[in-house]
């Protein structure tokens, strides 16, 4: 009997909150997308404008480059200042020596800095400058004395002036992200200076901001759900893309930055391929086409990022190659993953798929702004997009990943309904025939219970009585030990009837048969020969193991008086390698048939004393070997036991 649960993927994926809503739903729904993030896209273009009457916009530097300790370059440009592309490989330093306006007053005085290409560290004289705001970088260095700070080029700062300061040092200390160095700087009274950064810092990381916040809250919240549910691999995937997303923003809202500079700027396109991974990955899984093929594919790749990521960070070059590589990569899997939306979308249903567009949009419009930003197509003194596009995508996937979630719950309790109905119609139909089962058991406990008597008298009664035929045909058993023999079989035919419980130590067992048989087999014409250990006197076995010992040499004794016609009989019995109990019995009679198995049937008999006794030994861990003599050229029946086994023969203690 057997059942089958017939899982109703496309029925659940196209209804729930999806039901009926069409393609135009969908466009509703992205428009709606837009619309909401419209305004803070504005706002982020948006600049604020300058006090110009008190605050002095720096338009030129002298700008030295070095490769080394040797000067490649050395000019007069102007902000923002475009760089060459050959200096943006590992090992180059690019220097600004910035001229400071002299102050008319002793008024505090401060220095505004949109951002820079790179890692930068900025000096005055011999001191070293700490950003006044955010102010949680000011309390890295109090006394600006420490020059192993390195400051974040993607974010506006303001630093406060020392009194008298005519010129102030910017030094790149990694490879440029963008063809740009010194992008702009401006000079004046703190107090102007203070009110504009702040206005335009909260501008420029306002979508950082928001995307760290939603990015870690969601994917935490994703790997604690996953961790209860680990079935649900949509879950581990989202957590690991938003977690890799709000470490990244994490990372680029800080003043001071955490890192070594080119680790630093490495860790944007290594958690950017952790992002298009975890997101190529997820979306296979909510289109149910995560298959092993692809699992394998997408692995293999994600491996061959980490071990370039490793290969820059250990040889310490190729950072551009790699970065540029992660751009056509990603650019390349983003553009894919829309195409397997727009193909999929009835199946993940127009609703979901418009969402999840809606956002690949943005970010697609984001990366391609800050592409352009990237190769110098578009001025860097707008701020980044993509961090909005990046936002709008991870909250996509939160709505859909969440709705998916929950339908795979609600599917999971119709399958338990299913399994429960199917379960209780097995059950009811396993109890008729366990009913039925009963019945035939005790039909065949009677048939076992028959089989066993008819073993017991061919293992024991037949064989005195063959004893007794043989001797009785040869005139050699004189009218006592026929009486003997008789009275034998007697005995054993009401041994039948009582339970073996007792034991015996094998020795003993082996003398007691060696008494009774001995003069029946010597008036039988048969010779008796004797081999055993002493230690057999210390061996104890029970009762089914003497039950299995005592049917060997009987089924062996009359085997050789009944088709070996033998004259001579050894008995060989010792304890091999200290853990099996070795027993043969050899004839010089005529021997078996070369193609001779138990279960055959043959001139001389079935055999089926041999193929019980083989039965009988194999149900105690043990074999029966049956096959030519090499002791006296007839047959052999040799016995393994091993001791131990079973509880079936132990050593005594001492």
């Amino acid at each position: 009997m057997h059942f089958q649960i017939r899982p109703r993927r496309r029925c659940l994926l196209r209804n729930g909150f999806g039901m009926g809503m069409g393609a135009h739903h969908g466009i509703h729904v992205l428009l709606c997308v837009l619309a909401c993030l419209l305004w803070p896209l504005a706002r982020a273009g948006a600049t604020a404008p300058f006090p110009t009457d008190e605050v002095t916009h720096l338009l030129s530097a002298e700008r030295k480059v070095y490769r080394g300790n040797q000067l490649l370059a050395e000019d007069i440009v102007q902000l923002p200042d475009r760089l060459a592309r050959e200096w943006s490989q590992e090992g180059t330093r690019i220097v600004y020596e910035l001229p400071l306006v002299p102050a008319a007053d002793h008024a505090p005085r401060a220095l505004w800095l949109m951002r820079a290409g790179a890692p930068y560290q900025i000096h005055v004289g011999q001191q070293s400058l700490m950003p006044m705001l955010p102010l949680q970088a000011a309390s890295a260095n109090g006394s600006g004395q420490d020059t192993s700070h390195f400051l974040n080029g993607r974010s506006p700062m303001l630093f406060r002036l020392p009194t008298g300061a005519e010129t102030a040092q910017i030094t790149l200390v990694a490879p440029s992200f963008m063809p740009y160095g010194l992008i702009d700087a401006r000079q004046g009274p703190a107090e102007p200076l203070i009110v504009h950064h702040l206005r335009r810092y909260d501008e420029l990381s306002l979508p950082v901001k928001i995307g760290q916040i939603q990015a870690l809250s969601v994917g935490a919240l994703a790997l604690i759900l996953w961790a209860f549910k680990r079935h649900q691999k949509a879950l581990l995937f989202f957590g690991a893309m938003a977690l890799s997303l709000g470490v990244r923003e994490t990372l680029y809202s800080a003043s001071v930055i955490p890192l070594p500079p080119v680790l630093f700027e490495l860790s944007n396109p290594w958690l950017v391929t952790q992002f298009v991974a975890a997101a190529t990955a997820l979306t296979l899984t909510l289109v149910d086409r995560l298959t092993p093929r692809w699992q394998t594919f997408l692995l293999a790749a994600w491996g061959i990022f980490q071990v370039m990521f490793i290969a820059v960070v250990t040889w310490g070059a190729g950072a551009q190659i790699i970065r540029l590589a992660v751009v056509a990569v990603g650019n390349t899997a983003l553009l894919g993953i829309v195409w397997l939306l727009l193909r999929e979308r009835q199946t993940l249903a127009s609703w979901r798929a418009w969402t999840l567009l809606s956002g690949y949009l943005f970010l697609l419009g984001g990366s391609l702004h800050d592409l352009g930003m990237a190769l110098g197509w578009t001025s860097p003194l707008n701020g980044t997009l993509i961090a909005w596009g990046f936002s709008a995508l991870v909250l996509a996937y939160g709505i859909v990943t969440a709705d998916y979630v929950l339908r795979q719950l609600a599917q999971a309790k119709v399958v338990r309904a299913e399994l429960a109905d199917k379960l209780a119609a097995f059950s009811a139909a396993l109890s008729q025939s366990l009913q039925a089962v009963a019945l035939s058991s005790q039909e065949e406990a009677r048939h076992q219970e028959r089989q066993q008597v008819m073993r017991d008298l061919h293992d024991t009664l037949g064989a005195r009585l063959i004893t007794a035929l043989r001797g009785v045909e040869r005139h050699a058993l004189d009218q006592p030990t026929l009486v003997t023999l008789l009275q034998s079989s007697v005995s054993d035919l009401q041994g039948l009837s009582q339970p073996d419980s007792v034991e015996n130590t094998l020795g003993q067992t082996l003398q007691q048969w060696r008494d009774e048989w001995a003069g029946p087999l010597a008036q039988a014409g048969m010779t008796l020969e004797w081999h055993t250990e002493p230690a057999l006197d210390q061996l104890v076995a029970h009762a089914k193991a003497l039950s299995v010992v005592q049917a060997l040499l009987r089924e062996g004794v009359a085997n050789a008086l009944k088709h070996s016609h033998a004259r001579r009989l050894r008995l060989s019995c010792q304890i091999e390698n200290r853990h099996w109990l070795a027993l043969s019995l050899d004839d010089d009679g005529t021997g078996i048939p070369a193609d001779f198995h138990p279960g055959h049937t043959y001139a001389g008999g079935n055999h089926m004393g041999l193929e019980s006794l083989r039965a009988r030994a194999h149900s105690l861990g043990g074999d029966l070997y049956v096959g030519p003599s090499t002791a006296l050229g007839g047959t052999q029946l040799r016995l393994m036991l091993a001791l131990g086994a079973n509880g079936l023969a132990r050593q005594t203690q001492a």
